[in-house]
């Protein structure tokens, strides 16, 4: 046989042959034919099912040689993995009663007594934070679900869940248009990737049945459980890798009200990859398809080049997958994010994918070199780790490491890790800076204090911690200038201030006072990543300004980032006091979602629950939502009155504080509202009628407020103490809402009047203090 040269890439054969390759880039070599009928022969055993292997479909392919690459499309000669064998398949073979699941009811249940809509108990299920909504139309009579009506619905229709995961949902009983009794059923389709035992779990405000289901429709029980209204219905199975279903709806088909709750929860061990996080960067790119052509992040497989930005100690909620372009070739999603390094670092960049998933660390433009690569088969923790990294920008790529069979929307979370890590990415609760980005040829009239004209400032208050951005450009006329940045506060009383900030370049701070051209109280400097600070006891009350820049002209990329604290002592100190009411809602932060007591801001709507004289000990905030929107958090306390009474809703907080008090279902109208600086209270006053009304406490920014800042809000009126009836009889003799022990020795103590001061003792209000008072006191102990 005649030689012939073919070839082939040496970090590809070093990584095939002796693991990740760590050259700084991928030089090509002749192997004889010799060395290509010893990779052919390789390629059967590789592509072989393992014995057991349930998940090798979505591991590594026929052979590792091709797939070492950033290509997105598969290379020439690729050869598929093999399919899963059908009998690699679970299927139940148990017999699923027709009625089991369905949202009719059976022969004979028609003709059921109805339950009483009261017999339903409320207020046992509770949303919380995190939980994903159903968001099905509460059902009604005559409901037809195409929502999540699973095998019952025609067609079939499911909502998706994930491990980790809980839905906050509603269900309830009905009658269909033809007069027969229904169910709302709520089917959650799932994915398992490798074998796991799996648990469904529901609570609900109704008698619930929960079953774990096999697909395709008429779907296969794999197992089933009840609970009482209130009490948790659990189930729990060993399944195969495949596509299940998890059920829940109540288990009669009357008497259940519609708009009635429930929360289930799906626990699969192990969970390949955990739903995304509060405080994850959600990848945010279209699931591919065949055809898919990406613009989004797919680095130097795009054209243009384009790229996702990561920054030290975030994780990276993503997608990736494999499909068809437009003429057939098979192509895999690949995801680049670029990262900067101001200093010689540590770098760590991991992954856990749903397929196997290979990961690249790279450097310099495309084509990049690589530093770094590693792969790990699915549901595998995968790391590429490099030390001593120069500074300077890199690129982390994420993708699958075979080009077919990982089904578009797969989902894998990554995490770039940098030691040290400068300054850090923004934290909920910072206020971000805003300013573009300087270039050159840029006139700053965002923040530039007295270097710019007229002068402007932002604004910062104690506690705050600013997210800024700087660097160095030249001016229009050829000059080096810096992009300093000013913050302007006020203290009201003498305070120890200190000004403290970590840049990724040499950085200057000040604190100023006076007008432009303001007086240097203090400075310092200190170089890239190392933090620098100033301070200044026993300030006068007054307005002073604080600086942060490069203490460079040249050299700083736009763009660069620091990160810079204001503390001031003493603080708006907001603390909770005995017999406070903890509000509970857990802080918020960066992909937050309002589950506890956000009102007509949350979907569904959910409150909290207060009476008058209540006093609220709680927490507040401002953060990024999933699409990246300033959002603040907002806390809505519904209370009612019995009667006409003038009530008093007051907040203070240790940030601009918005308080409110609204009527009516959401949209609600505002009854009145208030504003308040920090440590100032937010006061409103209304006189309303009996009925039932929210108050609403915020604050009045919607960015800059650390999450968990403390706020006290009271809710008073005249005639609300229980204690307290209306009229002129008062047995609450000292004021504080009870008649206790106290008000008995106020009235004892001016019996008899007159002569001397009767009001203290006159409970009936006739302008003494007698028997009559007494006998009031003694038959209202104890209240309440």
């Amino acid at each position: 046989m005649a030689a012939c040269s073919i070839g082939v890439s040496l970090s590809v054969l070093a990584a095939a042959e002796s693991g990740p390759h760590w050259g700084a880039t991928e030089l090509s070599t002749d192997i004889d034919a010799s060395g290509a009928d010893a990779l052919a022969s390789r390629a059967p055993s590789l592509s072989a099912q393992p014995t057991g292997a349930v998940d090798y479909l979505l591991m590594q392919g026929t052979a590792e040689v091709p797939f070492s690459g950033t290509a997105a499309a598969a290379p020439p000669g690729y050869i598929p993995p093999l399919e899963l064998p059908p009998d690699r398949h679970f299927t139940s073979t148990q017999p699923l009663d027709p009625f089991a699941t369905s949202a009719a009811a059976p022969p004979g249940v028609a003709d059921a007594e109805p339950a009483p809509a009261d017999g339903v108990p409320e207020g046992c299920v509770d949303c919380r934070a995190g939980d994903i909504f159903e968001n099905e139309p509460v059902c009604a009579n005559g409901y037809i679900d195409n929502f999540n009506g699973g095998c019952n619905s025609t067609p079939n229709v499911f909502s998706t869940i994930d491990c980790g995961q809980s839905v906050c949902g509603q269900y309830g009983t009905f009658l269909s248009s033809s007069g027969a009794n229904f169910r709302d059923t709520d089917w959650y389709r799932f994915t398992l990737i490798q074998p796991a035992t799996v648990t469904w779990t529901a609570v609900g405000e109704a008698t619930t049945r929960v079953f774990l289901l096999s697909q395709p429709c008429p779907a296969s029980l794999l197992a089933t459980g009840v609970g009482a209204a209130c009490q948790p219905a659990s189930v729990t199975a060993t399944l195969a890798a495949g596509t299940y279903v998890a059920f829940v709806a109540t288990d009669v088909f009357t008497g259940v009200p519609c708009g009635s709750k429930y929360r289930a929860t799906l626990t699969i061990d192990p969970c390949c990859v955990e739903p995304c996080q509060v405080g994850d960067i959600p990848e945010g790119e279209p699931d591919c398809a065949n055809g898919y052509i990406d613009n989004f992040n797919g680095g130097c497989n795009s054209t243009p080049n384009v790229f996702g930005s990561v920054d030290c100690g975030q994780v990276i909620c993503g997608r990736y997958g494999t499909f068809l372009s437009s003429s057939g070739t098979n192509f895999r999603d690949t995801d680049w994010y670029r990262f900067t390094i101001p200093v010689a670092s540590n770098v760590s960049w991991s992954a856990r994918g749903e397929a196997a998933t290979r990961l690249f660390i790279m450097q310099g433009t495309c084509p990049a070199v690589t530093l770094g690569t590693a792969v790990a088969p699915a549901c595998q923790n995968v790391t590429v780790s490099l030390n001593n990294l120069a500074a300077g920008t890199y690129f982390v790529f994420v993708g699958t490491d075979v080009f077919t069979g990982v089904p578009c929307g797969s989902k894998y979370r990554a995490t770039l890790m940098v030691d040290p890590c400068c300054p850090g990415p923004c934290q909920p609760g910072d206020l971000v800076e805003g300013e573009p980005d300087c270039a050159n040829g840029y006139i700053d009239n965002f923040n530039g204090g007295c270097n710019s004209t007229p002068n402007v400032f932002s604004t910062i208050d104690c506690g705050r911690t600013v997210c800024g951005k700087y660097g160095t450009f030249l001016n229009s006329s050829g000059g080096s200038i810096r992009d300093t940045d000013w913050y302007r506060f006020t203290i009201t009383q003498p305070s120890n201030v200190t000004w403290s900030a970590v840049g990724q370049a040499v950085t200057r701070i000040f604190l100023l006072s006076g007008v432009c051209p303001t007086a240097s109280l203090a400075t310092a400097s200190a170089p890239a990543c190392q933090p620098v600070s100033v301070s200044v006891n026993n300030l006068p009350a007054g307005t002073y300004f604080v600086f942060v820049g490069p203490d460079v002209f040249t050299g700083v990329p736009c763009g660069s980032k620091y990160r810079a604290m204001l503390t001031v002592d003493p603080c708006c100190p907001v603390n909770c006091l005995p017999g406070d009411i903890a509000e509970g809602e857990p802080d918020c932060a960066n992909g937050y979602i309002d589950t506890y007591n956000g009102g007509c801001n949350s979907n569904p709507n959910v409150f909290s629950n207060i009476e008058c004289n209540d006093t609220i000990c709680g927490r507040y905030g401002t953060f990024l939502n999933s699409g990246g929107g300033n959002t603040r958090d907002t806390d809505w306390y519904r209370f009612t009155i019995t009667q006409a009474d003038t009530i008093t809703w007051t907040v203070t907080g240790q940030a601009s504080t918005a308080a409110f008090l609204l009527t009516g279902t959401c949209p609600t109208a505002a009854l009145g509202s208030a504003t308040a600086a920090p440590c100032q209270p937010a006061t409103v006053t209304v006189n309303l009628p009996a009925g039932t009304y929210y108050a609403f406490a915020a604050t009045s920014v919607f960015n800059g407020v650390p999450c968990g800042s403390k706020y006290r809000a009271e809710l008073t009126g005249i005639n609300c103490c229980p204690c307290d009836p209306p009229g002129p009889i008062n047995p609450d003799r000292d004021g504080d809402c009870d008649v206790d022990s106290v008000d008995l020795n106020i009235v004892l103590t001016s019996i008899p009047c007159p002569p001397g001061p009767c009001a203290p003792g006159d409970a009936d209000g006739d302008g003494d203090a007698d028997t009559t008072d007494l006998n009031i006191i003694l038959t209202s102990l104890p209240c309440p």
